[in-house]
């Protein structure tokens, strides 16, 4: 399984997501920079980096849950 990097501003949805990768198993760095994540183009939180691909909250909750699916 490769890293993933959780963009995130601790709100509501990021706070989720986190908890969803934590429960998961799903090795993960977390960056709270807002700066950084301007500077890549983000416009709203959450955004999860993996597998070479950027996902906004529904297709990264999609995503962990998938990953949950094939480790079981």
């Amino acid at each position: 399984m490769s890293q993933a990097t959780l963009y995130t501003l601790n709100c509501t949805n990021c706070i989720f997501l986190e908890k969803l990768l934590d429960k998961s198993g799903i090795p993960y760095e977390k960056c709270t920079d807002a700066k950084a994540m301007r500077k890549l183009g983000f416009t709203t939180v959450p955004v999860l980096e993996a597998d070479g691909r950027r996902m906004f909250y529904p297709e990264a909750v999609e995503w962990v849950n998938q990953q949950s699916k094939e480790e079981a």
